[in-house]
């Protein structure tokens, strides 16, 4: 198969996973310090950063892959939307 990338688009894969990493694994953290009655919150911030921070990876580096063959991105909207 050939397939190839736009480089640009690799890279922003990256940072967004950098980032929402960074970001739920910073509010999951804040578990340990939170008073008992806060504890859960935190847990479900981190949780609800992490999950939409996988799912905007997932995305960008799809779009930053091209294979061959047609593909409508209509299609891909139906599924998102």
């Amino acid at each position: 198969m050939n397939a190839h990338h736009h480089p640009s688009m690799a890279v922003l894969s990256i940072l967004v996973a950098i980032l929402a990493s960074y970001i739920a694994l910073d509010l999951a953290g804040r578990v340990a310090a939170a008073r008992e009655g806060f504890r859960m919150a935190w847990l479900v911030r981190g949780a609800g950063a992490w999950g939409p921070g996988t799912w905007a990876t997932h995305f960008v580096a799809m779009l930053a892959i091209h294979l061959p063959g047609s593909y409508s991105r209509m299609w891909g909207g139906l599924w998102i939307g």
